[in-house]
C-alpha cells in the first residue's frame, strides 16, 4: 500500500529528529510565543547550561560504548585463540604419521649406501626422528606464542571493562551530564507546575512579573548547589535511592483549588500539553521505531543480539551433528570440536554486549512511560476544574522524575564484561 505524504519515511525521519533536538526546552510553539505565558517557557539561563551538558552527555556516551565493544572484542579474540589448541595438537601429531608414511618402501632388509670415504650416510630412521622433533618444536612454539598473545589480549580486555566502571571512566561522566540536562529539563517544568497560580496572577504586570523571573532565576541557583555542582553525589543518592533531591524542597508547590480556569491558565495548558504531553510522547516513539535513516536503533539492536542467540543455538545443533556423521565415518575432526567453542564464545560475548547496552530494558522502560504519557493525557482531558487539571500536569512531573531516576539506575549497572 503506498504510504501518504504524511506518512513517508522522510516525513517520519524528520519529526524522529526534531524528537531529539530538544524542541520542548526552545519554548518555539506557537503556543509558547503568546505574551501572557511566553515569560514562564522561555528560560535562556537554563538553555545555556543544558547545550553543554547535553553534547557531553552524547560524546561520554559515544567513548563508553566504543570502550565496552572494544574490551568485549579483545577477551573474545583471547578466548578464540586459546581454543585453538585441539586444532594445534592434532596437526602435530599428524605430522609423524605424515612423514613416517612418505618413507620409500622396499623389500627384504634396508641397505645401507656407504660412500667412498667409509663414512655411513644418515639412515631413513634418523631423518624422520628429526622432522618428527623439528615439527614437535615448532608446534610448542606455536603454542606458547598463541598462548602469550591470547593472554595479553584477555587481560588488556578485562581491565578495559573493569575501568569502565570507575567513577572516572566515560560512561560515569555519561550518567553524570545526563543527570545534568534532565535535572534542568526537569525542574523547568515543575517550576511551571509549581507557580502556575503564580503565573496567573502576573496578568501583564510588569513588576510581578520580573519578581516571578527573579524567584526562578534564585531557585535554579538552588537547584545548582544541591545538585549541580556535584552530580556524581546526587547520582549515588539516586543509585541508593536514598535522601534524593526533591524539588519540592526548592519550590513548593502553590495551593491551588480553584474551579474555573483562567484564560492565562488555558493557555500555559495547551503549551503544557505541546511541550511535555506530546513532545514525550512524540519521543518515546522515536525511541521504540524499528528503523531510522542514519540511526541504529534499540529495537534493531534488540532484534540483532536475538538472531545472533538462535543463530548460534542453530550453529550448535549443526555442528554436532556434523560431529556425529564424522564417528560413523570414522573421520572426526578438531575443527568441529573448536567450532562448538567457538560458537559458545560467540554467544557468550553476544550476551555481555547485550548487558552492556540493555535494549530489552530500554524498550520495556520508553513502553511503560509512554503508556504513562498516554494515562497523563486522557486524565488531563477527563479533568474539567482548574485545580484537577493542575493535579494532573503536577503528577506528571513527578512520575517523570522517577522514570529519569530509573534511567540513570538501568544504566549505572550495565556491564561491558565477558
Amino acid at each position: 500500500m503506498t504510504k501518504s505524504i504524511d506518512e513517508s519515511d522522510d516525513t517520519s525521519d524528520a519529526k524522529t529528529e526534531q524528537a531529539f533536538a530538544n524542541y520542548d526546552l526552545k519554548a518555539e510553539a506557537p503556543e509558547a510565543r503568546k505574551p501572557n505565558v511566553r515569560f514562564a517557557f522561555e528560560f535562556p539561563t537554563l538553555l545555556e547550561m543544558f547545550i553543554p551538558a547535553d553534547k557531553e552527555a552524547l560524546e561520554s556516551r559515544r567513548i563508553s560504548r566504543m570502550a565496552g565493544i572494544t574490551a568485549v572484542a579483545l577477551v573474545l579474540s583471547a578466548m578464540l585463540l586459546a581454543s585453538f589448541g585441539p586444532i594445534l595438537s592434532s596437526a602435530d601429531h599428524a605430522a609423524p604419521v605424515a612423514d613416517h608414511a612418505a618413507e620409500p618402501a622396499g623389500h627384504g632388509a634396508p641397505v645401507s649406501h656407504v660412500p667412498a670415504d667409509g663414512h655411513a650416510a644418515p639412515s631413513a630412521e634418523a631423518h624422520t626422528s628429526a622432522a618428527a622433533e623439528a615439527s614437535h618444536g615448532d608446534g610448542l612454539n606455536t603454542h606458547a606464542i598463541l598462548g602469550t598473545v591470547a593472554a595479553l589480549l584477555g587481560l588488556g580486555g578485562t581491565v578495559l571493562g573493569i575501568t569502565g566502571m570507575r567513577r572516572s571512566a566515560s560512561r560515569r561522566k555519561w550518567l553524570r551530564a545526563r543527570l545534568t540536562t534532565e535535572t534542568l529539563r526537569l525542574f523547568h517544568f515543575h517550576y511551571i507546575a509549581a507557580r502556575l497560580p503564580e503565573i496567573v496572577a502576573v496578568a501583564g504586570d510588569a513588576a510581578k512579573r520580573e519578581q516571578y523571573l527573579a524567584d526562578r532565576a534564585a531557585a535554579l541557583e538552588q537547584l545548582k548547589a544541591q545538585v549541580l555542582t556535584d552530580p556524581e553525589l546526587e547520582l549515588r543518592r539516586i543509585m541508593n535511592r536514598k535522601d534524593e533531591t526533591r524539588f519540592e524542597t526548592i519550590t513548593p508547590m502553590m495551593v491551588e483549588e480553584g474551579v474555573e480556569i483562567p484564560q492565562t491558565a488555558a493557555d500555559a495548558f495547551d503549551v503544557w500539553r505541546v511541550l511535555r504531553v506530546n513532545w514525550q510522547a512524540g519521543y518515546c516513539d522515536a525511541k521504540l521505531e524499528r528503523r531510522h535513516k542514519g540511526r541504529f536503533t534499540i529495537k534493531q539492536m534488540d532484534e540483532l543480539f536475538v538472531g545472533l542467540g538462535w543463530f548460534c543455538v542453530g550453529a550448535i545443533i549443526l555442528i554436532h551433528i556434523g560431529h556425529f556423521v564424522g564417528m560413523l565415518a570414522s573421520a572426526q575432526s578438531a575443527w568441529l570440536e573448536a567450532a562448538v567453542i567457538w560458537t559458545a564464545l560467540v554467544a557468550l560475548a553476544g550476551r555481555a554486549m547485550e548487558d552492556g547496552f540493555q535494549p530489552q530494558r530500554e524498550i520495556e522502560r520508553y513502553e511503560q512511560y509512554r503508556a504513562n504519557v498516554r494515562v497523563t493525557e486522557e486524565r488531563f482531558e477527563a479533568a474539567r476544574t482548574y485545580a484537577a487539571k493542575l493535579e494532573v500536569l503536577r503528577a506528571f512531573e513527578r512520575s517523570s522524575l522517577e522514570e529519569m531516576r530509573v534511567f540513570l539506575r538501568t544504566h549505572a549497572k550495565a556491564r561491558f564484561l565477558l
